[in-house]
């Protein structure tokens, strides 16, 4: 087992030596720009626990509220993507036949790619809690200490999230081998998820701050005072981090022994369903159904544009591993609307300013769907690029089908929920407008930059989404993607600027730059359009295969 993962290091250290100047240049600019990020997420964070933390008296229950809450919504993530993540990593992967052939231990394997899949499943989320907890221990004066044992302290946190995944994939994979029953308990998990974030979100989070919507200040402290999830490890991880840092000893060793021994009875767990359940799931999972429909054999002239979005349409359908997160859409959309349903705004001039800022937060999630579906597109071709650059279809034809077939849905996405929450807020028709317009421009950049900078870094060796998605490619998109969006909303905003001042007499609203305006939108979409589309095409034509 060691040797394994020795094996993957050594794999991973070649292809670091193997680097040439451009490639380490490369990855060095993208270390530097996500530090920068990294550095932007951490002062938002910074500002905000200063801000509750210094609420007087009940400063440090909200804070502790507020942990509760992030590893909870953490735990869910990072479940659900173990769950969806091990049926490439554990059951579809490549190299499995050839592991499987050798005189390895079966367990041996599985454990080797469930730990795969723990680090796919979990990397985004301890991106994301880093900058959270550097900012805790500053600003609750935390000793050095603090640090490596919120690491110590979360590692198996995210553990036993992503092997409850694991272990939900192999029960399935075990006794459901049929591709499409376990397609339909897919969907089954992907909806109990959807339920579980609305569950979240019945817990209104925004009461943390909203001392008036309680009757009485009794009833506002016993329920910051109460548990979130008392008996999931979301809690577990939360109080052990407050218990070190309010100096409680006892408290701190205890969630901490409860983290260990939770996560010891899972890896057992996970070890015997390797033994009994993992060959016979991989065996069967690998049977087809029978196609109950005769084959049809014909041909029709066709537009390789046409021809390319065509083929990707089947591909997508029959993958219900790609098809079946459409769900998880809906599901995001229904959470994000509910969301903007539940918040208090009681007038003309809020609801339109959240309606304002309510195109970035859409811009996010767009971006986030775009690294999903659209940057792997030309990925997951694979080998099979090679035989597309051999037929008589160009790769301009190719890029453009990728983006059709990606763009449609995500304007269509963008678009619905720009319309939903703008009839939640009651928003002017003005913003009305101006959101669909922004949101429209946007989701047509976004589109065009995830598929120009999918076919800029294509990683054609795997066929794993959660792999494509986490190289330096994913990364360098998405943090350019947000760059673009901070950008358009400064844009956006002097329009709004003018709105505030005609509608309600705002005073400091500046007017008179809409040819600017106007000028720097045009610009900054035709650099995240053109540019990145162009240097795709280009990267495509002389990439040797």
């Amino acid at each position: 087992m060691i040797r394994m993962v020795l094996a993957h290091f050594a794999m991973f250290r070649n292809r670091v030596d193997r680097l040439d100047v451009a490639g380490q240049f490369k990855i060095a600019f993208l270390t530097l720009v996500a530090l920068f990020f990294l550095a932007g997420i951490y002062a938002g964070c910074w500002r905000l626990v200063s801000y509750i933390n210094g609420v007087a008296v009940i400063g440090p229950l909200l804070v502790n509220k507020l942990l509760g809450l992030v590893f909870l919504t953490s735990f869910s993530m990072v479940v659900m993507s173990g769950l969806i993540t091990s049926f490439t990593t554990i059951f579809s992967s490549e190299d499995l036949p050839w592991l499987i052939e050798k005189p390895i231990p079966i367990e041996k394997i599985f454990i080797l790619k469930a730990l795969a899949t723990c680090l796919y499943s979990s990397w985004m989320v301890i991106l994301l809690l880093s900058p959270l907890l550097l900012a805790l221990g500053q600003v609750k004066q935390a000793p050095l200490s603090f640090y490596p044992f919120s690491i110590i302290i979360i590692t198996p946190f995210l553990f036993i999230a992503s092997s409850l995944g694991i272990m939900g994939s192999a029960v399935l994979m075990r006794f459901l081998p049929s591709r499409r029953t376990r397609d339909i308990l897919l969907l089954c998990g992907i909806l109990l998820v959807t339920a579980l974030y609305v569950l979240f979100r019945l817990l209104e989070p925004e009461r943390l701050v909203r001392l008036d919507g309680l009757e009485v200040v009794a009833q506002y402290l016993a329920y910051l005072n109460a548990p979130t999830a008392v008996y999931l490890p979301s809690w577990w991880v939360a109080a052990a981090l407050f218990s070190f840092l309010t100096n409680a000893a006892g408290d701190t060793f205890f969630y901490a022994a409860l983290l260990y021994g939770a996560g010891l009875v899972i890896f057992i767990i996970v070890v015997l369903l390797a033994k009994r359940y993992y060959y016979h799931g991989w065996s069967e999972g690998r049977v087809y159904n029978r196609v109950s429909s005769p084959a049809r054999f014909s041909f029709n002239a066709r537009s390789p544009l046409r021809a390319i979005i065509e083929k990707d349409g089947i591909t997508f359908l029959r993958d219900a591993a790609q098809w079946s997160q459409l769900l998880l859409l809906a599901s995001l959309v229904v959470v994000y609307i509910f969301s903007i349903y539940k918040l208090p705004l009681d007038t003309l001039y809020l609801q339109n300013l959240v309606a304002f800022l309510n195109i970035g937060l859409i811009g996010f999630i767009m971006a986030a769907v775009a690294l999903r579906f659209i940057f792997p597109s030309v990925s997951l071709e694979g080998m099979g690029i090679s035989l597309l650059r051999a037929s008589p279809v160009s790769m301009a034809a190719v890029l453009g089908g990728k983006l059709f077939f990606g763009l449609v849905p995500l304007a269509g996405f963008g678009i619905l929920m720009a319309v939903s929450s703008c009839m939640l807020l009651k928003a002017d028709m003005y913003m009305v407008i101006l959101s669909l317009a922004a949101v429209g421009v946007m989701a047509v950049g976004l589109g065009c930059l995830a598929a120009g900078f999918g076919a800029m870094f294509p990683v054609f060796s795997t066929a794993n989404v959660a792999r494509i998605e986490s190289s330096g490619g994913g990364l360098f998109f998405i943090i350019t993607a947000l760059a673009y969006i901070g950008l358009s909303l400064g844009l956006w905003a002097a329009p709004v600027q003018d709105f505030y001042r005609h509608k309600f007499g705002a005073q400091g609203f500046a007017s008179g730059y809409g040819w600017w305006v106007a000028g720097g939108l045009v610009l900054i979409n035709l650099l995240v359009t053109v540019v990145p589309l162009r240097l795709g095409y280009r990267s495509l034509e002389e990439r040797q295969l």
